[in-house]
């Protein structure tokens, strides 16, 4: 399936004469927010009103969470959830809430709806230097937002 440029930034950036740029493009997935969205990892020690979110959210299937407690505090019986969540998902059942758990909980939590973890494709990109601009093109093959983090050495 072909998919059509639907967002082409394009910046153009003083730079001295006769200088290089290097250019980094870094794309950024917006950002939708909800009560129920965890923004940090978590694990065993851990604890505050994300954690309790968490165990709220594991203690509405018994199956994953039968204690059903939710104290705020990630213990052994948090872990044991969080570890029955990951096996369910597909994800290594390691009992915390690390950087491949933490998306797929958000977006079963209603945190982020439609949450894409996968990074938008970037092709045709290129940079045109001229005496005292230069312009970076490139193309994406979702909606995406854009950032050129240049130097001049």
């Amino acid at each position: 399936m072909t998919k059509t440029n639907i967002f082409k930034p394009s910046l153009s950036l003083f730079v001295g004469a006769s200088l290089l740029v290097a250019a980094l493009v870094v794309l950024v997935s917006p950002a939708l927010t909800h009560a129920a969205t965890l923004y940090r990892q978590l694990e065993v020690g851990s604890s505050g009103s994300d954690v309790s979110s968490l165990q709220s959210f594991l203690a509405k299937d018994a199956t994953l969470y039968p204690q059903g407690l939710v104290t705020g505090y990630f213990g052994a019986l948090t872990k044991s959830a969080v570890a029955n969540f990951q096996s369910r998902n597909g994800l290594p059942a390691v009992g915390r809430v690390g950087p491949a758990t933490l998306p797929v909980l958000n977006a079963q939590m209603g945190g982020i709806a439609g949450v894409d973890i996968y990074g938008p494709s970037i092709y045709s990109a290129n940079v045109s230097i001229n005496r005292n601009t230069a312009t970076v093109n490139w193309n994406t093959d979702e909606l995406s937002h854009g950032l050129v983090l240049y130097s001049t050495t």
